[in-house]
């Protein structure tokens, strides 16, 4: 009797670590989907063709894809390694469940705007900000919008109540970059980290260093 319950439990043993295995591989088989298609509209992005017209801003690349779910942009934090693109604030899937999210502020374009980022941190395959704990004062982050690279310098990161209200520090004269996310050690806070505007510059072409 003692035999057979050893051996059902060793059963059970090798079930439940097949079942383990198998959602991993899941997990990281669609992560890995998930990365592929990330690339490909970030490529997609970045070799749109520009008539002479659309260059003099007469049109932009974002007038075309207000309703869509191409991005409209993109953002590259090289110490992360995350590069990833959002969609217009229209969209429905202008959401931290599907994409890095632009919360209700001023776009990258707009002078002595906050341009607000939102994502999730933790094992999640949209976890995209899982890794922005990392980031401190000086480190560089890149936003590329409408022709024009933005070049941000991290001032700090604080924690702040995880309250749906989102506390902004700025000058007046400034221009930043806002990114948010829930702090993976506590779930009643979230990290804010803010970044200055320090230069800007054109990209339009078909490789982008």
């Amino acid at each position: 009797m003692i035999f057979v319950k050893y051996k059902k439990i060793i059963a059970i043993g090798i079930i439940l670590l097949m079942l383990g295995t198998a959602s991993f591989y899941l997990k990281n088989n669609l992560k890995i989907k998930e990365e592929k298609v990330n690339e490909a509209k970030i490529e997609e992005y970045f070799n749109v063709e520009l008539s002479s017209e659309q260059i003099n801003g007469v049109k932009t690349i974002t007038e075309n894809k207000k309703s869509s779910d191409e991005y409209i942009g993109v953002l590259e934090i090289p110490k992360i390694s995350l590069k990833r693109g959002f969609v217009n604030p229209d969209s429905k899937r202008n959401h931290v469940d599907y994409n890095i999210q632009i919360l209700k502020s001023e776009l990258p374009n707009i002078e002595f705007g906050n341009f607000i980022l939102a994502s999730h941190s933790g094992n999640g395959k949209n976890a995209y900000f899982n890794n922005i704990n990392k980031l401190n004062q000086g480190d560089i982050i890149y936003i590329y919008y409408d022709g024009i690279r933005y070049e941000y310098k991290v001032l700090k990161k604080e924690k702040q109540a995880k309250d749906g209200k989102l506390i902004l520090k700025k000058e007046q004269t400034s221009t930043y970059l806002t990114l948010t996310t829930c702090d993976k050690n506590n779930k009643a806070k979230q990290l804010v980290i803010y970044s200055k505007l320090v230069l800007k510059s054109k990209y339009w072409c078909k490789n982008v260093e």
